[in-house]
């Protein structure tokens, strides 16, 4: 489990209400305003849409793996704030405990969090959340 493989050392279930509070427990930790941020600045993110040479499709990947890497960069900014709830969360959602978690290396800690942040449920999520602030 401790190096970066092709082969993942965990799985992430689908998310539900009962994810709720706990994702709202890391947020409010860091703070909404750094999230909101993160996809207010939508300056690199016009350039990506109005790229024509490239499908549809590859530009929402794109915008998407822009937008997911700002949200990690944000989280792992404050993640000695909310590290055990971060722990916690992904236990909860991949099935692993705490500790084994923690004692991943730190690059497929990196990579799973990466990994969560990126589901769709999250980003779903993210959006109905942001939504309410407007």
């Amino acid at each position: 489990m401790d190096e970066v493989t092709n082969k993942k050392p965990y799985t992430f279930r689908k998310l539900q209400a009962t994810d709720i509070a706990p994702m709202a427990t890391v947020i409010s930790k860091i703070g909404i305003d750094q999230f909101t941020d993160c996809f207010a600045s939508t300056g690199d993110l016009a350039k990506i849409f109005r790229d024509k040479t490239k499908t549809k499709e590859a530009i929402t990947n794109i915008a998407g793996m822009k937008i997911a890497f700002k949200v990690a960069n944000i989280v792992l900014a404050h993640y000695g704030e909310c590290q055990n709830d971060i722990f916690a969360l992904l236990a909860d959602v991949s099935g692993l405990t705490v500790k084994e978690i923690s004692e991943m290396s730190p690059a497929t800690f990196a990579k799973m969090l990466i990994d969560f942040i990126k589901m769709d449920d999250f980003a779903d999520f993210f959006k109905v959340a942001l939504e309410l602030l407007n």
